[in-house]
C-alpha cells in the first residue's frame, strides 16, 4: 500500500485494520475500488489508484501460493522467480512443512 501515491503509513495502517489482508486481495483482482472508499480518509482517487497501483504487485488468490511464504522466502534472499517456483512444488498440509519443503528445493537448485 505504501507504494501508491497518497497513501502514507496511517493511511495504510487504517486500511489494513478497516479491511484485512485477504479482503485488499480481493478487491484489487475485483477492481473494488468502493471497498477502499468505505475507509475514513480514502476518496474515490485514492481508491481507484489503489487498485490500479496494486493489480498487478498483488499474488492472486488462485495461485495456490501462500504470500505469507514468498514474503518469508524473499526475506531470506532468494528471488521471486526461484520462490514462485519452489512454492508450488512444496510439499505439505500446513505453512511449516510448506516451508520447509520450500526450503529443501531452494537449497538443492543453489548446489547446482
Amino acid at each position: 500500500l505504501r507504494s501508491v501515491t497518497g497513501v502514507g503509513p496511517k493511511s495504510a495502517l487504517a486500511i489494513v485494520s478497516a479491511i484485512g489482508v485477504a479482503d485488499i486481495e480481493n478487491a484489487v483482482a475485483q477492481d473494488a475500488d468502493s471497498v477502499f472508499r468505505s475507509v475514513s480518509g480514502i476518496g474515490p482517487k485514492t481508491a481507484k489508484l489503489i487498485t490500479l497501483t496494486l493489480a498487478g504487485k498483488l499474488l492472486g488468490s488462485g495461485s495456490g501460493v501462500d504470500s505469507e511464504l514468498v514474503a518469508a522466502l524473499l526475506g531470506l534472499g532468494y528471488k521471486e522467480p526461484l520462490v514462485l517456483a519452489a512454492l508450488r512444488e512444496a510439499t505439505g498440509n500446513d505453512q511449516q512443512a510448506k516451508l520447509r519443503s520450500a526450503l529443501a528445493i531452494l537449497s538443492s537448485r543453489a548446489s547446482k
